[in-house]
């Protein structure tokens, strides 16, 4: 697997701040029925009330540097109903998971979802999770969307180093007992020229950089941030060239 090239802790830090406050700011006056069409069965309310809870989930790990994952119904019990209420409670949860992150060291141990288990982790995963939930509460409201190449490159490596090895997705890409996807899926970011390598099969998923679309049995080409979109299934493959199965696929196996 190659060598992450992305984001910084500073920077995860920085990119976080603004995504979550344009966050906070799209649903602010917003109609918290507003269904979520990224989302089916939530509307603008139950995703500001899982961006909340995931918030104080993640800050209690952070802060009490928690080798294991804690439960997550017992924060998302505490989303208030109040269209008001919620909005505050957002703020001051994103407040406080920005506090703790910039008063922690990176390297206190911690559970993650990745192998890598300590602190550093924790600002590249909430910054993810704000972008492409502020992504769906534009499009909930009709209104454009935009995400940096900056941010773009950093999630992409971030979803095929961390969560491609999602319990789940392993599961569907190495199911017990069957024989696991097999095949080599290129990504191309059309605008930037990187190109992504993700080897799969029985030693897989392993990806890495590399400087060339050939000998992929699929490749998946757009700009930086349709790739970043297109891996947390937010938008189609941009366009596809080689085996379209091998996109199927994956696409089923990686849907979280």
């Amino acid at each position: 697997m190659s060598t992450e090239v992305g984001l910084d802790y500073a920077g995860h830090l920085a990119a976080l701040r603004g995504a979550v406050g344009h966050l906070v700011d799209l649903v602010a006056d917003a109609d918290p029925a507003t269904p979520v069409p990224a989302c089916p069965g939530w509307d603008l309310g139950a995703l500001s009330g899982h961006i909340g809870a995931t918030h104080r989930w993640a800050e209690a790990m952070v802060a009490s540097g928690m080798p294991r994952r804690l439960p997550f119904d017992a924060f998302a019990a505490d989303v208030p109903h109040d269209a008001g209420e919620l909005t505050v409670w957002l703020l001051l949860g994103a407040q406080q998971l920005l506090a703790t992150l910039e008063s922690t060291d990176p390297d206190r141990p911690v559970w993650t979802f990745g192998h890598d288990r300590r602190a550093a982790g924790w600002p590249r995963r909430m910054l993810h999770e704000a972008v492409v939930h502020g992504v769906d509460a534009a499009e909930a409201l009709r209104l454009p969307s935009r995400v940096d190449a900056a941010v773009a490159r950093d999630g992409i490596e971030e979803f095929l180093g961390v969560m491609l090895h999602h319990p789940a997705i392993l599961r569907r890409l190495k199911p017990a007992g069957e024989e696991p996807l097999t095949g080599t899926l290129i990504l191309a970011a059309a605008d930037t020229g990187e190109i992504w390598r993700v080897d799969l099969g029985r030693s897989g998923p392993l990806w890495r950089r590399v400087t060339s679309t050939a000998d992929g049995d699929a490749v998946v080409l757009g700009g930086i941030s349709e790739l970043y979109l297109y891996l947390w299934h937010r938008i189609p493959a941009p366009t596809v060239m080689g085996s379209p199965d091998l996109v199927a696929q994956w696409s089923r196996a990686t849907t979280l």
